[in-house]
């Protein structure tokens, strides 16, 4: 049985495929170095390492600074930091044989390069639509793991049997820590009207705005909910609260009517994403609405699906009017255990290759 590094491009509490991965990992019996993404050291302190979850062990490490990978020479020598510091990290851990595990990793592909050539595995973590730069790094990969249908369909034409088509993963978090905080996007969520059509997460260039605009001008009856960001629209029914914790999220989307997901599909990264926040509602039994990004089209009946104002307005008019017998209220939490850590766990670590026994 092997241990893992998971090297993030982003913080444990952002809890993103990354993370979830590595509580996957974990429930498979690894032991987990997770890497948050590091920070300069003369900015602020990195997390110091510590267990935050059973087996799953956080770390942020420190360098000089991601500007300065830009001049030549400079990227190389920061991932010689890191890769010493990981490679000592892993034997204080007293990791077994362990995988290195990454996302998209820009500007750090020689951390990729050291890693391999210090004998760690490496499994490239495929989230999303490849950016260019992580061309190189899935061709150094051992193993791809791949969440969208499209991308593994592509990747697997490229790059033969590396590729392996996994689930996005789902995690509800009932055993873990309640965050003190939450009373403070639910004090805040009662003060807005209803129907709250929520998008958990900031609003971001992956949203259509000009579509959403459009339908929130002709129906200023529903609100609109994101979290953490800056405000997408100037308009009285758009509403900013702060970003929630990870644990928060089923209790917030329980008191919300409609998962929103207006996706921008001009490009391929929107086009063939696979949001987390689709497994949130699912879980939570919410009916939801999103633009026909290419996950959704085939999940007739589950997620009401248009394309412009006059067709998103018919599709959250459906998700309100949705029966309480509908039969897919419980076909959705179907999907979302089957999109579980727990269900998916022994799997995932097989593919990953955890058992260094293992066939490829």
């Amino acid at each position: 049985m092997r241990d893992a590094i998971l090297f993030s491009g982003w913080l444990w509490e952002t809890f993103n495929a990354p993370e979830r991965f590595a509580l996957a990992l974990a429930h498979a019996g690894a032991k987990v170095l997770y890497c948050e993404n590091p920070v300069s050291l003369f900015v602020r302190t990195g997390r110091s390492l510590e267990e935050v979850f059973p087996g799953v062990h956080a770390y942020g490490p420190e360098f000089l600074g991601h500007r300065l990978n830009f001049i030549p020479g400079m990227a190389y020598f920061q991932c010689r930091m890191l890769a010493a510091e990981l490679a000592y990290l892993s034997t204080s851990l007293g990791l077994r044989d362990p995988l290195f595990v990454y996302p998209h990793l820009k500007n750090l592909t020689s951390l990729c390069r050291l890693m391999k050539r210090r004998g760690f595995p490496l499994i490239h973590l495929c989230i999303d639509y490849p950016e260019p730069y992580q061309e190189e790094q899935i061709a150094l990969a051992d193993r791809c793991l791949v969440i969208p249908p499209g991308v593994f369909r592509e990747l697997r034409e490229r790059h033969g049997d590396k590729a392996f088509l996994i689930r996005q993963l789902y995690y509800a978090g009932q055993d873990a820590p309640l965050n003190t905080s939450s009373s403070v996007s639910r004090d805040s969520l009662r003060a807005i009207p209803r129907p709250r059509l929520a998008y958990i997460g900031p609003a971001s260039n992956r949203l259509d705005l000009p579509l959403i605009d459009e339908l929130l001008r002709k129906h200023p009856e529903w609100q609109l909910i994101t979290f953490g960001g800056d405000r997408c629209l100037s308009l009285p029914n758009v509403h900013v609260l702060p970003w929630i914790n990870w644990q928060d999220i089923p209790a917030i989307v329980r008191s919300c009517d409609v998962g929103f997901m207006p996706y921008e599909r001009t490009t391929q990264k929107n086009l063939q994403c696979v949001p987390l926040k689709l497994f949130d509602y699912l879980a939570a039994d919410l009916p939801m609405m999103s633009t026909p990004i290419s996950y959704v089209q085939a999940m007739n009946g589950i997620v009401y699906v248009g394309d412009s104002a006059s067709s998103l307005a018919s599709a959250v008019l459906q998700a309100l009017a949705e029966p309480q017998d509908s039969p897919a209220k419980e076909r959705r939490k179907q999907i979302a255990q089957a999109h579980s850590i727990e269900a998916n766990a022994a799997e995932l670590g097989r593919i990953a290759g955890l058992d260094s026994s293992a066939s490829h």
